[in-house]
């Protein structure tokens, strides 16, 4: 366990061993949950007692991103209150070509721009006179995808 060129599964301070330290233990006296002193996260195939600070801390783990439905809070992955946040890009003007695109968005990064032409179908005209994709109309219900929305950093006109 300890003379090896390689581990097997995970490398803990000299040692061979078959998984890292748990970062919890279960008292049985008390029922409950406590800190492992000796707990240790999975780098990889070794175990440390601090993931490297461009990763995340998830379920004694060191990871790239934290997994759906939980978000990272101070370098750990912990479970969203309600949606996860989602942050989206600005667009002007919405329409029924990009609506769909804002479904669960948290954040709108710019600005949010809705035409009276959103809703009758239109086609973009550039400044060069040329033309640019039709949209179909789009139906006021559609706007219930903002629904999410907590925050534009821009403005909605």
């Amino acid at each position: 366990q300890s003379d090896c060129l390689a581990c097997r599964n995970f490398y803990d301070d000299g040692v061979c061993k078959f998984e890292c330290p748990a970062m919890k233990r279960y008292n049985s006296i008390t029922y409950s949950w406590e800190t492992n002193p000796d707990g240790k996260y999975a780098y990889g195939a070794t175990c440390v007692k601090n993931c490297p600070e461009h990763l995340l801390k998830d379920n004694g783990a060191c990871v790239r991103s934290c997994p759906p439905e939980t978000k990272a809070v101070n370098g750990e992955c912990v479970p969203c209150d309600g949606p996860c946040p989602k942050t989206c890009q600005g667009s002007a003007p919405v329409h029924s070509g990009n609506i769909d695109s804002f479904k669960d968005c948290t954040i709108i990064e710019g600005s949010l721009t809705i035409l009276e032409q959103s809703f009758n179908g239109f086609q973009q005209v550039y400044r060069n006179f040329s033309f640019g994709p039709h949209y179909e109309e789009m139906h006021p219900d559609k706007l219930e995808v903002f629904s999410t929305l907590k925050e534009v950093t821009g403005f909605i006109n």
